[in-house]
């Protein structure tokens, strides 16, 4: 299993509730958003911000990387003046965007003189099409390619992550190598188990049973010998195909919530804990990921 150490990550572009966060595209199985609806782009203050990690450090060991997510950080206005505050705090620092920009040449420019080495974003589907339906914005796909192809020519670090839902389920085979065949440099793919709660508790059609998936997820590590980047997955039971712990991530996050000083020992993902019965008998139980309501009832 792939330990990739202490990572926080930082919310600049929304408060607990989720509705009121900064983006544009409108994803259906966003987890940052408890309800349907748009957002009236309420944000945490730089100092906020600089309160919250300052806070979190006391006393901590040392961060191993930063994420700057959101919502999308980069519609903020004082976005140039964040990515200065959390540098302070740790150099090792991810933008997490969607790609989707507005004026994609001058978003580069700006990504390249604040020193922004990494950028993780996300493209759910080799097909434009499902990818747009998703993202609930038309021609994102399109968008988001350039923008990856324009970073990687600019020397940045460019990671993608897929959620795995019920309509890319079975095209994980595809996503896995469409980078390799679009001649895009990515530094890693990785495919992450889709969690039915935040606003995707709402879209009932993106629920699908992973247990029925295994030869759909088979035929994804088979292909990882076929592409020039690494692939990882995130959230997949192991029984599913004992090959996933090997490229299976642990990532120890710590996301602050809220960026409030009083909800930063708050430790993990947010999805409940939901198990099936036969899991605690299983041998793989304890570094398995098999918990997700998403598959095994509601609460």
């Amino acid at each position: 299993m792939i330990e990739l150490g202490k990572t926080v990550v930082v919310h600049v572009a929304k408060y607990l509730d989720g509705n009121d966060r900064l983006c544009h595209h409108d994803c259906l199985f966003c987890m940052e958003r408890m309800e349907p609806g748009g957002s009236n782009e309420l944000l945490p203050a730089i100092q906020d911000i600089d309160n919250a990690l300052s806070t979190y450090t006391i006393g901590r060991n040392k961060i191993n990387k930063i994420y700057i997510a959101g919502g999308e950080p980069t519609l903020r206005k004082d976005f140039e003046e964040l990515v200065q505050t959390v540098r302070t705090y740790c150099s090792n620092m991810v933008l997490s965007t969607s790609c989707d920009f507005e004026n994609p040449d001058e978003m580069i420019k700006v990504i390249g003189l604040l020193g922004i080495k990494n950028v993780a974003t996300s493209i759910h589907s080799h097909l434009p099409s499902v990818h747009d339906r998703l993202t609930g914005m038309k021609g994102s796909y399109e968008r988001t390619i350039s923008s990856i192809r324009k970073l990687i020519d600019a020397g940045v670090s460019v990671t993608v992550n897929s959620v795995i839902n019920a309509y890319n389920i079975y095209e994980m085979q595809d996503i896995v190598e469409c980078f390799h065949l679009k001649k895009l440099r990515i530094d890693k793919l990785t495919l992450t188990h889709y969690m039915n709660h935040g606003n995707a508790f709402y879209h009932k059609e993106l629920r699908f049973n992973v247990d029925e998936c295994a030869e759909s997820i088979g035929r994804a590590i088979t292909s990882i010998a076929n592409v020039d980047y690494a692939v990882t997955f995130r959230d997949f039971p192991i029984c599913l195909d004992s090959r996933l712990e090997c490229f299976l991530e642990n990532v120890e996050c710590i996301d602050i919530i809220n960026l409030n000083p009083d909800t930063l020992d708050v430790v993990g993902e947010k999805a409940p804990a939901f198990t099936k019965e036969k899991c605690v008998y299983c041998d793989w139980f304890d570094k398995c990921p098999h918990y997700l309501m998403a598959n095994y009832g509601e609460e």
